[in-house]
């Protein structure tokens, strides 16, 4: 957002992604174009390009510090687990696994790799 000229702004939905979005960062853009959606799309590297969004709409409150993920897509869930692969409680620190179909079925001719990215996560 920071890069994007002052004149430049879409007609109805700005879709951004790759690095955490800051709300700090965000608000100065959502003054110059008040009618524009922001959308905060989530991917890992192992998700075929998204699998969650957050978005802000034209009025609503700019979050400050981190802007939240938000949700995942249809079919894909998302977990914060511990290092055992057991769910942590909210506001404990984990790591974020995300199953479902926006996952990649591995990584071509890399075995090794394909078992240290892709986890088999417990039912719970």
């Amino acid at each position: 957002l920071e890069a994007l000229p002052a004149d430049v702004g879409p007609s109805g939905v700005l879709v951004v992604g790759g690095e955490a979005l800051r709300g700090e960062v965000l608000e100065g853009w959502r003054r110059r174009h008040p009618s524009v959606a922001v959308v905060n799309a989530y991917g890992p590297t192992e998700a075929t390009v998204n699998c969650a969004e957050f978005w802000v709409e034209p009025g609503a409150v700019t979050p400050v510090g981190a802007v939240p993920i938000g949700r995942p897509f249809w079919d894909t869930r998302m977990f914060v687990l511990d290092e055992w692969l057991n769910p942590v409680v909210d506001g404990v620190v984990g790591e974020l696994y995300v199953s479902g179909v926006v996952l990649a079925r591995g990584y071509l001719g890399r075995p090794g790799l394909t078992a240290e990215r892709f986890r088999r996560i417990p039912v719970r």
